[in-house]
């Protein structure tokens, strides 16, 4: 497995262990629901470890649209700022 894949697989268990309600941080719907990073793992530096990539105080979990929107800088302000009370809040 490649790189991505192995941080994708441990984020979900890091998710998962944080025991964080699984629904879209943002409209609420547990139908399907993708761990996001919130500061992608392309920003950490090459030497940083996948357990800092997946602290689990750097994953959200989205549904696939809110997914999107967010890699895609495509998200309203209301959007955003929900987004924002919820990172503001992790332990």
């Amino acid at each position: 497995a490649n790189a991505r894949t192995q941080i994708r697989k441990i984020a979900y268990k890091s998710f998962e262990e944080a025991n964080r309600p699984y629904e879209c941080a943002i409209c609420g719907s547990n139908k399907h629901i993708e761990i996001a990073h919130i500061k992608a793992d392309s920003d950490f530096d090459d030497d940083s470890t996948i357990v800092e990539i997946n602290d689990s105080k750097n994953l959200v979990g989205l549904c696939p649209t809110h997914h999107w929107e967010f890699d895609n800088n495509a998200m309203n302000e209301e959007d955003k700022r929900k987004l924002e009370e919820y990172i503001n809040n992790l332990k």
